[in-house]
């Protein structure tokens, strides 16, 4: 049975999205970046689904320079 949610660790969306951690963390700083899921003390991940819906709404914006 496949499971019904997919998670995005930083790494992952670094690679994804093309950009360093420290972009992703000022875009959360901002709160212009979805939130991530504390799922451990040191682990943080993000649904696939609320980046996608980011993407989505960032097409046709300038996201580096945000």
């Amino acid at each position: 049975m496949k499971s019904e949610f997919q998670f995005y660790r930083v790494n992952e969306l670094t690679k994804i999205l093309s950009v360093s951690r420290a972009s992703i963390y000022n875009w959360l700083n901002k709160g212009t970046f979805p939130k991530p899921i504390k799922i451990s003390d040191s682990v943080n991940v993000w649904r696939a689904s609320d980046i996608q819906k980011w993407v989505n709404d960032k097409e046709g914006e300038d996201i580096i320079n945000e």
